[in-house]
């Protein structure tokens, strides 16, 4: 069997659901789940984000099914606000994560991010849009001005062009980021001062690798 979570769920057909995984040998995993929705009460019940799965399944091809699940471990619990931050980073999955690729390193910062975000939610989904670039080959470029090939400046503004990189604006220039926070979130340091920054630049690499259709828990957050 196959350590998993939940990343989505949808009706299919009369009976069953239609589940997306993540996995971490197989990276993204579509399944159904036949009779889910009737008369398989621990099926349907351990379908749910957030609760550490094993899974195994059967069949070839973009779509396979299910044939065990079990609970590997308790439900993480996120009340609240920090439930719709896991769902984010669920959406995010859904949207950038390649189908039958493994991601070993992505699938254990997602349970770190999970473990760590009831306390640190900010830091934690920074941290983990900035990870999730870097595992899929899209490495920000945070420490170069591609206009002259200096260092980032920490007393200077930049902008972030997600097919070239930085270059430099006026401070008072809409969305500029500050030196300060790219250095910061290079260096994986992350303080109140820089998590507004450094949440602008995500929005706008994601936005670039995701087109221009909106992410629902984005709205909601």
């Amino acid at each position: 069997m196959h350590a998993a979570y939940v990343l989505h769920t949808r009706a299919y057909r009369e009976t069953s659901l239609l589940v997306d995984l993540i996995t971490a040998e197989f990276g993204r995993v579509s399944l159904v789940a036949r009779g889910a929705k009737r008369g398989k009460a621990k099926t349907s019940r351990l379908l749910q984000p957030f609760i550490p799965l094993h899974v195994s399944w059967y069949g070839n091809g973009e779509l396979v099914t299910l044939s065990d699940v079990e609970a590997s471990g308790p439900a993480h619990s996120l009340p609240g606000k920090s439930a719709i931050c896991g769902l984010y980073l669920n959406e995010l999955l859904m949207r950038l994560l390649p189908k039958w690729d493994p991601c070993m390193v992505t699938f254990a910062n997602y349970q770190q991010a999970l473990l760590q975000i009831n306390t640190k939610p900010q830091e934690v989904l920074r941290r983990f849009e900035k990870e999730l670039l870097t595992n899929l080959g899209y490495a920000l470029q945070l420490t170069v001005d591609v206009e002259t090939g200096d260092d980032i400046k920490a007393d200077k503004h930049y902008m972030y062009d997600p097919a070239l990189g930085l270059r430099p604006v006026k401070a008072n220039h809409v969305g500029a980021l500050r030196g300060t926070s790219l250095i910061a979130l290079h260096r994986d340091e992350y303080y109140p001062e820089m998590l507004a920054d450094a949440k602008r630049l995500m929005r706008i690499v994601l936005s670039y690798y995701m087109g221009s259709k909106k992410l629902v828990t984005r709205e909601l957050l």
